[in-house]
């Protein structure tokens, strides 16, 4: 019989990524695939990612409150998940008549862990495998991971134990990892207790899978142009709230450079065009993902990449293997928030000093070229 995989995704990034994988790694395999409500324009990408034909099946879910635990059932129907989990998993998604042999999740969450155990009724012998969600896969999921622990079983309840292994049959995610595929194995802090398989770099030649992409993310219709030297990445700073003197810096960029040569990438969940209100070039289709325009960018060797501490400055070498120049700005920053300080801006921080031959971080304005 052939097997059958279903991925899951919630972000751009990862539907990307899925679409690598079963284009790179598994071209006859039968596959389906789930995208969510955590991304906008979810139920268009399915849409487009469905004419495609490269899965069986495309679905869309709204799973973001069962993924986020703000989802309130009587007693009743807990005992009844329990008992019969793809109960829940069908009031998502319709996966009636499916049987899957491999699970693919990115995210470590309530939802996920709905499907593993609802597939796992059905399959007892299916496997599950990780792939990467960015930078945070290397760094920062184990925390999130080994919250996964007693989910299902508290160790001094022997009775709970027992009806929730041998009764409700509830399978965890924590230690039922099958493999973790990443880009960069060596870039693991952390040991998640199974085999870390290296991803091959997205091959920006691959004119089949630039077609796939372009085709799901609706590349093709995009009006921007990356055509000036100078490209800055703002961050959700601003839209989670955090005061950052990013403005600032940008402004005294421009100064450096001329106005002229800078473009600003905008970020996606940011409400207002700050950089647009100044008289700067901007994007407009802001749900077009940067791996997207990457590799449809060919040539990025006469560009310069700045940002504050965005890890999106690492995807041309982590993911596709490019050469690049680009800039932090963060030892300017007069204003830090806290999402970059500890151990994630250590990490990050850690990478930027890998790649020190490509990657700068200026102290001035006057060190970028």
């Amino acid at each position: 019989m052939n097997k059958r995989v279903l991925f899951l995704c919630n972000t751009v990034y990862q539907t990307m990524v899925a679409l690598w994988l079963k284009h790179r790694l598994m071209p006859d395999r039968a596959a389906d695939l789930i995208v969510t409500d955590h991304m906008n324009g979810a139920a268009q990408l399915r849409d487009r990612i469905e004419q495609l034909g490269i899965y069986d099946r495309v679905f869309f879910a709204q799973t973001l409150q069962e993924a986020r635990y703000a989802v309130q059932r009587s007693s009743w129907q807990e005992h009844r998940g329990r008992l019969d989990p793809m109960w829940l998993v069908r009031q998502y998604v319709p996966l009636n008549d499916r049987d899957y042999d491999e699970l693919y999740i990115a995210n470590f969450d309530a939802f996920s862990q709905l499907l593993l155990t609802g597939l796992s009724h059905r399959n007892p012998g299916l496997t599950l495998s990780v792939f990467e969600d960015g930078l945070s896969t290397y760094c920062l999921f184990e925390q999130f991971y080994r919250s996964f622990e007693t989910f299902y079983v508290t160790p001094s309840d022997p009775v709970r134990k027992f009806l929730h292994e041998r009764v409700y049959r509830l399978r965890p995610l924590y230690g039922n990892l099958s493999r973790l595929l990443v880009f960069n194995p060596d870039c693991m802090q952390w040991d998640p207790g199974c085999p870390v398989v290296e991803v091959p770099k997205i091959d920006t030649g691959d004119q089949a899978f630039r077609t796939l992409v372009n085709r799901a993310f609706g590349y093709e219709n995009s009006r921007d142009r990356y055509d000036r030297k100078y490209l800055f990445f703002e961050e959700s700073f601003f839209a989670d709230h955090y005061e950052v003197n990013d403005v600032e810096l940008v402004e005294q960029l421009a100064r450096r450079v001329g106005k002229e040569n800078v473009m600003v990438k905008i970020h996606p969940r940011n409400p207002v065009n700050r950089f647009a209100e100044k008289g700067y070039k901007t994007n407009v289709d802001t749900a077009i993902p940067w791996e997207v325009i990457l590799l449809n960018l060919e040539d990025v060797s006469d560009m310069v990449f700045v940002t504050v501490a965005s890890s999106t400055i690492l995807n041309p070498i982590m993911i596709f293997g490019k050469r690049i120049r680009a800039y932090s700005l963060y030892p300017c920053l007069t204003k830090i928030p806290p999402v970059l300080q500890g151990r994630s801006w250590e990490f990050l921080n850690r990478l930027f000093e890998t790649y020190s031959d490509m990657i700068t971080l200026c102290d001035s304005m006057e060190q970028i070229q």
